[in-house]
């Protein structure tokens, strides 16, 4: 039996075999060079940036959502949408986009066979349409219907039902299913209503990567700029959150951690929240419960610039996250390569982290331990050992290893 790497290398050298394969994510385009913000936008660029426009002497596409200059969607299609829920415009939007680009590229070379890599699942379903072969990499958090409640939308039956078929349809009909991490696979099955036994899903996760920062963050002054308290570095441990303030990110499950913290360390404690107030009920009620809590802190309910958060990352001593379900963050690895401790919540993503015992993964159930453990750890050590893990598991050359993989398995 030929393994993929020979069939792929048969497929690209045959004469009469005409190939390309169109990567795509209907979110738009951002150089990763100048930070991600995590989502199929971001792997795409990334995915572009190291991948370039050839593979195996196969021409590379990158499809990302078009501007409203360069695309326009038939008016009687727009009107048909018009009463969605964005997540479903956006869906549909997507499958009317790449159905246009097949038909571009079927013009100009009628005898070139499409393979899909889709970031989302609304261009799966263009593809789906266009009877193409396509994987999916599915970015969210949960099935569609649950991430669209975790961030307050209210849905009507008929969007769960439109939701629920797409999704379906995208599924069943995907040559293979990946994910950014084993526990974004876990969150989708258990939130899910469909037959999973029917879906091929890939053995092995597509991990997310970063690129090594610029200096340009080390001339902002955050704490002027976003109105941070002043601390003593030497007496006070300070503790950041990245992600925006809804169900699934778990702000709301940190103070009591914080609380113990505060009991047991002795030392000043400072936590910055930052990220959309999404549900504006959760972060009223922690800007309400601040004045009762034992340590200092700072929440801001919208985001900030990428050069920011890295200088805010770079003041912090400890990142800290209790999400309710995790795919796997980009902020998560760019706390790991600036070379911080974790602190999260044991669960999905986090768990594919901790490679080397290098997270303090903490449970309801088990606060007082997990602080005793962030105390009995060296800072810069604890800090030092998620840079190595980050280098070792999900740097760039990590992510091309990973992908490469993904596309030979497709060609073969």
């Amino acid at each position: 039996m030929n393994d993929p790497e020979t069939l792929c290398d048969k497929v690209s050298a045959e004469v009469g075999k005409n190939i390309r394969i169109v990567s795509c994510a209907f979110r738009k385009y951002v150089s990763p060079t100048n930070g991600t913000t995590g989502g199929p936008g971001s792997v795409l660029a990334i995915q572009k940036h190291l991948f370039g426009d050839l593979y195996r002497n196969i021409p590379l596409t990158y499809l990302f959502s078009p501007t409203a200059q360069t695309f326009k969607y038939p008016p009687e299609f727009m009107a048909k949408i018009k009463d969605f829920v964005p997540s479903l415009q956006a869906n549909y939007c997507a499958a009317t986009y790449i159905q246009c680009m097949v038909n571009m590229l079927k013009r100009s070379s009628h005898k070139t066979e499409l393979l899909f890599v889709c970031h989302d699942v609304g261009s799966a379903y263009g593809a789906f349409l266009c009877g193409l072969k396509y994987v999916l990499i599915f970015h969210s958090q949960g099935c569609l219907v649950h991430e669209q409640r975790s961030y307050n939308f209210k849905l009507s039956e008929s969007d769960v039902k439109l939701l629920n078929s797409m999704e379906e349809v995208v599924f069943k009909n995907a040559e293979k299913v990946y994910f950014p991490s084993k526990g974004a696979k876990d969150a989708f099955v258990k939130t899910t209503s469909m037959n999973c036994e029917v879906i091929k899903f890939a053995q092995v996760p597509l991990y997310n990567t970063i690129f090594d920062p610029s200096d340009t963050y080390k001339g902002i002054n955050v704490l002027n700029k976003l109105n941070l308290h002043s601390f003593n570095r030497e007496t006070t441990d300070v503790f950041l959150s990245i992600g925006d303030f809804c169900t699934n990110k778990g702000q709301d499950q940190i103070p009591s951690f914080l609380q113990e913290y505060a009991k047991r360390s002795k030392r000043k404690i400072y936590w910055i929240g930052i990220g959309n107030s999404i549900n504006s009920e959760l972060y009223e009620n922690l800007k309400s419960e601040q004045n009762e809590w034992l340590f200092d802190s700072t929440l801001i309910g919208k985001r900030t610039d990428h050069d920011s958060l890295l200088a805010l990352l770079d003041l912090a001593d400890y990142y800290i996250m209790f999400q309710r379900y995790s795919i796997f963050d980009l902020a998560t690895l760019e706390a790991m390569q600036a070379g911080k401790g974790l602190v999260m919540s044991n669960i999905g993503g986090n768990i594919d982290v901790n490679k080397e015992n290098n997270v303090v993964l903490v449970d309801s159930d088990n606060i007082t331990a997990a602080v005793n453990e962030v105390l009995s750890r060296s800072k810069k050590e604890f800090g030092e050992q998620n840079k190595n893990v980050f280098y070792k598991y999900f740097s760039p050359d990590s992510f091309f290893k990973a992908y490469t993989e993904m596309l030979d398995n497709l060609l073969a």
